[in-house]
């Protein structure tokens, strides 16, 4: 058993890690085929590795997404979704 450290909890201190953020993604018959990087540039998808759909949570708030991991031309790959509520892109990191 651990010993109780004797520390108050802080809430305030508390954050969530690994929250989508908004990102521009350009499409081709309702297919990834380019995004927009942090600075704006332009950048291809070189692939798309893997592909899964998300509905859930249906007696609650409704969660549909429509993920993609990319590959982008120098190597690195990236998890993109399409939000199927609000319609919009997103890019979250794992």
């Amino acid at each position: 058993m651990v010993k109780d450290p004797g520390t108050k909890i802080r809430p305030h201190r508390l954050r969530p890690l690994n929250m989508p953020r908004a990102v521009t993604v350009e499409t081709a018959r309702d297919r990834p085929v380019a995004l927009t990087d942090k600075q704006g540039a332009r950048v291809e998808i070189s692939a798309i590795e893997e592909e899964w759909l998300i509905d859930d949570e249906w007696w609650r708030d409704h969660l549909q997404r429509h993920y993609f991991r990319v590959r982008l031309p120098h190597g690195p790959t990236r998890t993109v979704f399409l939000d199927g509520e609000s319609g919009n892109w997103f890019e979250q990191s794992y």
